[in-house]
């Protein structure tokens, strides 16, 4: 494989500059850098990080990237450009950050920039996307700039942009996606292809149920250009069955049912786009752009009409993808997810939702956020395994950055109202009675204007799935055993 791309113990191939760091350097080269966005406070971060690593190594920059988003608003990109000459003397005090007056002033000149100049910076990087269809073969591959930076360059200085040369643009580039610059046999690579596990002979993520048959092996997969972790039970013949991962959980939630389901169906479990281990991208972090890509992963995937399961934060994505394509999927198993407007939610998910923003959600470690999250967890135990895996999954600020999907509700919520009523797929509802954060209302919401649909309260809290799993396996078969092409035609 060579010197520039070393396999982790993760058994994940990555660029050697990401594999030999720390695993936040790890989780950014998997999340983040390379990755496309055009999500305006992302965009503006990537601006600002370049602008303080002019003169600088990268690794010193990135080092201070959670002190720069402290210092600057979280990259709220109104916030900075209101900010005065007095911020500019606070932090040149701050020793948290790079203390250079002419950088802090570029920032907030930039953020100036970007909320008055056209086309927009979001506008501008579109227009210099690049595909690759072959990865650079190594490091020594890769430039320091192109003449397409320069040009990028020459227009943000017209615009009033600084600390923008081609050099930091081209970075700029590569860091929000516009480019994918993975070197060959990463697994972002944009040639990469995930090799056949008994070929490869490399230690996959599973679950072993106590007589030792492995239930869940995960695998990276492409779908609409991200990397999207995955389970397959690889059954053939009969019907398929795409289950979607809750959240603040993964595809690993579905542990306890995977093989009992498994025994009549091909089933196969994601973890959605920015959740779990799935890559991210701001522009999907909504249910109806969520409901959006599941359609186009049923197509990339040669899915064909699947069954889809999907609780939680699956749920408005489930129902807008029936919205969109009326004969695509042939049943569906919701609940436990926003539904209701106006909007019922409480706890925890109304303060997210409500909050002026989400840097006091950033502050603190996702750990600790998912740790107190899963002690809803009432009578289901969870493995070692899944609890961990939970716990990575967001670690960091990845939860604050998921967060941004449910912030999306009070917009997308009264959309799907108007469209649950032209909703053709059946649709299995299950919530439980009581919920502390999703009240059955919403439950209640969707029966009442769904045309075919069916509602179950479990006698559970919130995680329906893991506390009432045997009720839920036996609802959740039921209704795909009903509307298979068998059952439909019997």
């Amino acid at each position: 494989m060579g010197d520039d791309v070393i396999t982790g113990s993760d058994g994940k191939p990555r660029c050697a500059w990401a594999a030999t760091g720390d695993a936040q350097s790890i989780r950014y080269h998997d999340q983040v850098w390379g990755t496309r966005t055009y999500d305006e406070p992302a965009l503006f971060e990537a601006l600002t990080l370049g602008v303080f690593e002019a003169g600088l190594s990268w690794s010193i920059v990135f080092g201070k990237r959670e002190a720069f988003r402290r210092a600057f608003h979280a990259f709220d990109v109104a916030q900075v450009a209101a900010m005065t000459e007095r911020d500019v003397d606070r932090l040149v005090q701050d020793p948290s950050i790079i203390r250079n007056r002419a950088k802090i002033q570029a920032t907030l000149d930039n953020a100036r920039a970007m909320t008055s100049a056209s086309p927009s910076l979001a506008s501008l990087a579109r227009s210099y996307e690049r595909s690759r269809k072959r990865a650079p073969r190594s490091l020594a591959d890769l430039p320091t700039s192109t003449p397409q930076a320069d040009a990028f360059a020459k227009q943000l200085k017209s615009q009033g942009y600084r600390f923008v040369g081609p050099t930091s643009v081209y970075a700029f580039m590569q860091n929000v996606g516009v480019v994918n610059d993975h070197i060959h046999g990463c697994f972002r690579a944009t040639d990469y292809i995930e090799p056949p596990t008994r070929a490869r002979g490399l230690k996959k993520e599973s679950f072993v149920s106590e007589s030792g048959v492995t239930q869940m092996i995960t695998r990276q997969r492409k779908a609409d250009g991200l990397m999207v972790r995955y389970a397959d039970s690889e059954r053939r013949g009969g019907e398929t069955v795409l289950l979607l991962n809750p959240w603040p959980e993964s595809l690993f939630a579905w542990e306890t049912i995977w093989s009992r389901l498994a025994e009549n169906a091909r089933l196969v479990a994601i973890d959605l786009p920015g959740f779990g281990q799935s890559e991210g991208r701001a522009d999907l972090l909504s249910p109806r752009a969520m409901g959006t890509f599941l359609l186009r992963l049923i197509d990339e995937w040669g899915l064909g009409h699947p069954h889809v399961v999907g609780p939680d934060v699956g749920t408005g994505a489930v129902l807008f993808a029936a919205s969109e394509d009326v004969e695509r999927l042939p049943s569906a198993v919701v609940g436990s997810g926003g539904a209701s407007f106006p909007l019922e939610v409480t706890g925890t998910l109304k303060e997210i939702i409500e909050a002026p923003d989400l840097s006091g959600f950033r502050a603190v470690d996702g750990r600790d956020i998912v740790a107190g999250a899963l002690g809803g967890i009432e009578r289901h135990t969870l493995s070692e395994a899944a609890r961990e895996d939970y716990l990575t999954s967001y670690a960091g600020d990845r939860f604050g950055e998921s967060a941004a999907y449910v912030r999306s509700y009070p917009h997308d919520l009264p959309i799907l109202a108007e469209r649950l009523a032209d909703i053709r797929t059946p649709v299995q509802i299950i919530a439980g009675r009581h919920d502390p954060l999703v009240p059955p209302s919403n439950a209640e919401f969707l029966h009442a204007r769904l045309a075919d649909s069916k509602l179950d309260i479990l006698e559970t809290g919130h995680y329906t799935w893991e506390d009432g799993a045997d009720e839920y396996l036996e609802l959740t078969r039921s209704w795909i055993e009903a509307h298979s092409a068998a059952g439909t035609s019997a």
